[in-house]
Parts: C-alpha cells; structure tokens; sequence
C-alpha cells in the first residue's frame, strides 16, 4: 500500500500491530513524507509516495489543513508541515522534566569540552535530539548539523551506540 516511506516500519523484531486504523497509518505518513520535504510537495508527487488516489490525498490534507497540521503554499499550491505541530512538539518537550533536570549537567560538559552537546532519547530503533547546547567558539571548527526533534536511527550515530 506504502511505498517510499521511512515510517510504518516496526522495528527488526516487532510485527505490525492488526489493529491499527488505517486512517491514522496514511495520516502518519503523510506528514513523515511531508517532514522529508521542508520545501513543500505538491499533491500529485505526495498521492504517487504514499500511493493512494489524488482525491484520497486531498481529502486527507483538507482534513489536516483545516486542523493545522497542514499548510500550502499560496503561490506553488504544494503542502508543507503546519504549525501546530510546533505546539504539540514544544508541549511534549516541556513534559520531559529530564531536560530540566539535565540542563545544567550538559552546560557544565559544553563548557568543559568546547564542544556541542546532545541529549537524545531512544525511539524504537532511532534517537531523538531532545536538546542541544552549543558552545559560542569550537576550537575544532568542526560542528555537527543537528536540531531538535531530529531523528536518526540508534545504529548510524555516535549517541545511538
């Protein structure tokens, strides 16, 4: 049904579960392909990637449109991710006490090494950058491209091992 898609994947030794709405499963990748394409994508290009109809897809973003989860472009017509999801990720960051709680430690460590610090937590199979500290002068002058809410997966990346 999915095809082109990173998500909708268990993980190595977890099955799809039979009770899962498929509603809500295209609703997901849609907004992961979406996640995929920070420039926008327009509805044709989005209906081929998760292979459903062109009348199934618009349906489905007038939906998310309508709700804030969608937004499109008013000169080029293509979808892109809409802000409420912003709200939401930033409410789930403020429920992560852990952050509060570590905040100081990883200040103290960038201070310490010159170097940017990460703090990530592990989803299924991948991380998750839930903060980040960046020193203003890195004597190396190397910097990892990082941001929160990005996600890897745990066996590609140095915090994920």
């Amino acid at each position: 049904m999915f095809r082109n898609t990173k998500r909708l994947m268990a993980t190595p030794n977890e099955s799809k579960p039979n009770n899962l709405v498929q509603t809500i499963e295209r609703i997901s990748v849609i907004l992961d392909i979406l996640g995929q394409n920070p420039q926008g994508i327009s509805i044709r290009d989005l209906s081929v990637k998760v292979n459903l109809p062109k009348g199934t897809t618009h349906r489905l973003l007038s939906s998310l449109s309508y709700l804030g989860y969608v937004r499109q472009d008013s000169k080029t017509r293509d979808y892109l991710l809409g802000f409420k999801l912003v709200e939401l990720g930033n409410i789930l960051l403020g429920q992560l006490d852990l952050r509060k709680e570590a905040e100081p430690f990883l200040r103290e460590l960038a201070e310490r090494t010159k170097e940017t610090v990460h703090m990530v937590i592990l989803d299924r199979n991948e991380v998750v950058y839930i903060d980040k500290v960046e020193v203003a002068h890195n004597p190396s002058g190397l910097r990892m491209a990082s941001r929160i809410g990005l996600r890897n997966p745990a066996h590609s990346s140095a915090v994920g091992k």
